[in-house]
């Protein structure tokens, strides 16, 4: 008697009665995570990249020409007499957490939370920020520390706002009336303090305490 090949056995066994129920193929097409293909609607795979993206959101970033902008009064602003027309500046908050490196300048008003001890800072520094409508976070780089810092900050900033939504009135006012910036917007100033000083070391309406000769061979922490 012949036997089936090995293919031939792999499609008997896959679609045998008792094997149908765990494969993907007679899977509803509309599940719980809505109109998505039916070999990744369920699979523990796609469940735990949607987890991933809920714990790790997308991060906007801004260049330095942008938050230099942010900074910096317009001149239709500066040169403006009439105080009635002038839109109100947005209150800016730059949150540098370069640790050792934190040398060689920084941006004009920015605070320093060292990256070693943000974990425990972030949770002074909500509350302190909630009047900012924008938050930048950078590192030297910004491509580990930075990006981490902003991450934690929106992660346990979303934490309070529900913990705020759910409690009762005492105890909002007693633990959370410091929460607030709902609409408050994150980012990361892209290539970090090593790409601004290379721009705005030198331009002191922008950056403090640069010193020329740290940079001249480049970074190289």
């Amino acid at each position: 008697m012949l036997r089936p090949s090995i293919r031939a056995q792999k499609m008997i066994l896959r679609w045998h009665p008792t094997n149908l129920a765990s494969t993907n193929v007679l899977r509803p097409r509309h599940s719980i995570h809505g109109s998505l293909p039916r070999k990744f609607s369920t699979s523990p795979s796609y469940i735990f990249q949607l987890k991933t993206m809920e714990q790790y959101p997308v991060l906007k970033r801004c260049s330095r020409d942008q938050l230099a902008e942010w900074i910096l009064p317009s001149a239709d602003t500066a040169e403006s007499s009439d105080t009635t027309t002038v839109p109100q500046k947005e209150k800016i908050a730059i949150i540098d957490v370069r640790d050792s490196d934190h040398i060689g300048g920084h941006i004009k008003s920015s605070q320093h939370h060292p990256s070693s001890t943000f974990s425990t800072s972030v949770h002074t520094l909500i509350p302190s920020l909630s009047s900012y409508d924008k938050v930048i976070f950078h590192c030297a780089l910004s491509q580990q520390r930075g990006p981490s810092a902003a991450l934690k900050y929106i992660r346990l900033k979303k934490e309070l706002e529900e913990r705020k939504r759910l409690a009762s009135s005492e105890e909002d006012e007693l633990l959370y009336k410091n929460v607030k910036g709902e609409n408050q917007e994150v980012y990361v100033l892209d290539g970090g303090f090593v790409e601004w000083q290379e721009k705005y070391g030198e331009d002191k309406r922008l950056t403090e305490g640069w010193k020329k000769d740290i940079w001249e061979n480049g970074y190289d922490y």
